[in-house]
């Protein structure tokens, strides 16, 4: 009788297939986050392309981007879509300019404003519905603004997607 050893062939066929989907997730995995990221940066762009555009219709300086309130903007957008609540003031009782300086020590922003809106299937038709309310488009036309910060999020409950606009002066 001639012995056979299955469960060698089969160990390593067990470890083939192990390794082949400890390969592919990752894989996949950073895919879906290059796409995100890629995601997150269009609608960022779309924001501040729609922002400075009405801007420039009305002679004011374009926006820059600033890195603190892109942060504070980004941090309370995912907040919103995590917590499910929608709000200027976060639940925690921040309001944006509390949330600028936990990413920013020395505040250089004397003067700081937000827009949110929820909803929208993307970051134009956000930005045209804050053209259009008035309190949303003081914002945007504000001339004592000099920097800007967007954020984006999207969930699955809630109102879905979720968008800020930090503004600086």
């Amino acid at each position: 009788m001639r012995l056979r050893k299955p469960h060698l062939l089969g160990l390593s066929g067990i470890a083939l297939c192990v390794l082949a989907v400890c390969l592919v997730a990752p894989a996949q995995s950073a895919t879906r986050a290059i796409q995100r990221n890629q995601a997150l940066a269009s609608t960022r762009d779309a924001i501040i392309a729609c922002t400075n555009s009405e801007r420039a219709k009305h002679g004011l300086s374009p926006l820059r981007r600033s890195r603190a309130l892109r942060r504070a903007a980004q941090f309370h957008a995912s907040n919103m879509s995590r917590r499910h609540f929608f709000a200027h003031k976060d639940t925690s009782g921040r309001t944006p300019a509390d949330r600028v300086l936990m990413f920013q020590k020395h505040n250089h922003c004397h003067v700081i404003g937000e827009n949110i809106a929820a909803g929208y299937g993307s970051g134009r038709s956000a930005c045209h519905s804050w053209l259009v309310s008035s309190t949303h488009r003081h914002n945007i036309l504000d001339p004592t603004y000099r920097w800007i910060g967007v954020g984006y999020a999207s969930g699955n409950g809630g109102d879905g997607t979720y968008y800020v606009q930090d503004f600086g002066g």
